[in-house]
């Protein structure tokens, strides 16, 4: 339902690209439920929450809420530091908002059971060799990697030709790259593309 939401366009463009989103990372999801299915629901829910300007306030309680239930609670920040670093070059204006959002935001994710000290095990998480040692954690088929690549590097174009540059160009950057690490990530680049 959020990914129908966020899609721009006529109801027959929206089931394409839900139905290509799913079937593109079917090869985790078949795996049966997995935590970071957490993370697709997170990732699309501040998305949605990021074009309601008027439901903005309550991104740090969707980061308090996700900093609880899983570790990718990261991504929230990451994409809140992005759609401020885009609104404040975009409007000068809105940097006191912007800070106070991004401030409010990572205080929510310090209120969990291990503290601030969970920014230490995500780095920890990000230092061991999960490739080798979890299923999931391998790289994809050559087939999504091309299709990664070929598709970033699309609408990295076309966005430059377009001049239509903001926050959401650099997150499918971003996103290109955790897919192209691990096959995981799949079902968060498809929807993200």
């Amino acid at each position: 339902v959020l990914l129908f939401l966020l899609i721009k366009g006529p109801v027959y463009i929206k089931t394409i690209f839900i139905f290509s989103s799913v079937l593109l990372g079917w090869n985790v999801y078949s795996l049966g439920f997995r935590p970071q299915i957490f993370a697709i629901i997170f990732v699309l829910l501040e998305l949605f929450l990021l074009e309601k300007r008027k439901l903005l306030i309550t991104i740090p309680l969707l980061i308090l809420i996700w900093v609880n239930i899983h570790p990718s609670f990261f991504l929230g920040i990451l994409i809140l530091l992005l759609y401020a670093v885009d609104r404040i070059i975009r409007d000068n204006r809105s940097l006191f908002k912007s800070c106070l959002l991004v401030f409010f935001s990572f205080i929510a994710s310090g209120i969990n059971y291990f503290g601030f000290n969970v920014y230490l095990e995500i780095f920890r998480h990000f230092q061991a060799p999960l490739n080798t040692m979890i299923a999931e954690w391998v790289s994809p088929p050559m087939v999504h990697i091309l299709l990664i690549i070929l598709g970033t590097f699309g609408t990295l174009v076309l966005a430059i030709v377009r001049k239509n540059i903001d926050y959401r160009l650099f997150l499918l950057l971003i996103f290109a790259f955790f897919a192209i690490s691990a096959r995981r990530n799949l079902p968060l680049f498809y929807p993200i593309f």
